[in-house]
């Protein structure tokens, strides 16, 4: 594509979508004129810890400048094109990224019964911590703990001293929150005694549960039911988002997501292949209008 980066990277969420949706939106405000001004937040460091928005919160711009709601509106090939995804309460998942390195005794690979394999143990992690969601949270809530990353080694015969893997934790509900972290820390501390090892483990803390507010959800719904949309009532997600945390402290939220396609024709979020139609744009900035709307309707006077 003649647009496409000449790096070697992408990121493959959809936040140039996103962020082109929000221009059209001001864009369109200044030529028509609002009642109410739109303050345009661009979302920065969304995907580092600590993220931008808490910069953004600490700054005092929300309440200096009146922001009584804060919309969002995230494209989701989970969902069929042509519908948006308005739904009151929890919608994305809080999440915690943890770095996890197993020390143990390496040496020669023939001869294994004389060295404490931190490699043999983080395999046994890796699979322990799917435990962690299926046996320790209520399953109707559910929590997901999935490793990204795996760094170990630098020959084929040599067994290493260490073995590092990098991952994530997310619940849906903020009071499973601790209780999780807990359970996290008690199996990688205990499968490293398991096999001879000492287990070191990071935790940094990045979002909340977003928490949608159910009239911003409910006013958005018919907003985008006028506009010629389907509504879906329903989707959840155990993505995450620092938009979480503009929703609270005196300001209500609301994330709606926009369906680009079925689970069948087009490539998850962070997939390489992720490329979504040009129409998003029209339908993100369409989305994030209805929740104005829905805004101006439900603020107080």
């Amino acid at each position: 594509m003649p647009w496409a980066s000449e790096s070697d990277l992408m990121h493959a969420c959809g936040h140039d979508v996103h962020l082109a949706a929000l221009v059209a939106v001001c864009r369109a405000a200044v030529r028509v004129g609002v009642p109410r001004p739109i303050l345009a937040l661009l979302q920065p460091r969304e995907e580092t810890s600590p993220p931008g928005a808490l910069d953004v919160v600490a700054s005092g711009i929300l309440p200096e400048h009146g922001v009584d709601a804060v919309i969002g509106a995230h494209v989701q090939p989970r969902i069929a094109h042509g519908v948006v995804s308005a739904v009151p309460g929890p919608v994305n998942a809080s999440t915690d990224e943890f770095e996890v390195t197993l020390h143990g005794q390496g040496g020669h690979a023939g001869y294994p019964h004389l060295l404490r394999d931190p490699i043999l143990a983080l395999s046994q992690l890796v699979v322990s911590l799917q435990q962690l969601a299926s046996r320790r949270i209520d399953p109707v809530f559910g929590a997901v703990c999935s490793i990204g990353r795996i760094q170990a080694g630098a020959a084929a015969n040599v067994i290493p001293n260490s073995a590092t893997a990098f991952g994530s934790l997310r619940v849906m509900r903020e009071k499973d929150r601790e209780k999780a972290l807990e359970t996290l820390t008690d199996i990688v501390h205990g499968t490293a005694r398991a096999y001879g090892c000492t287990a070191e483990l990071q935790i940094s803390p990045c979002e909340p549960v977003l928490n949608n507010d159910p009239d911003l959800a409910e006013g958005a719904q018919r907003w985008l039911r006028h506009a010629g949309f389907a509504v879906d009532d329903k989707f959840r997600s155990f993505g995450a988002d620092d938009f979480a945390h503009y929703c609270g402290n005196g300001t209500r939220g609301l994330m709606l997501f926009v369906g680009l396609g079925d689970t069948a024709g087009v490539p998850s979020l962070h997939d390489e292949r992720f490329l979504p139609r040009d129409q998003a744009v029209t339908q993100v900035a369409h989305a994030l209008v209805a929740g104005y709307l829905a805004a101006l309707e439900t603020s107080a006077p």
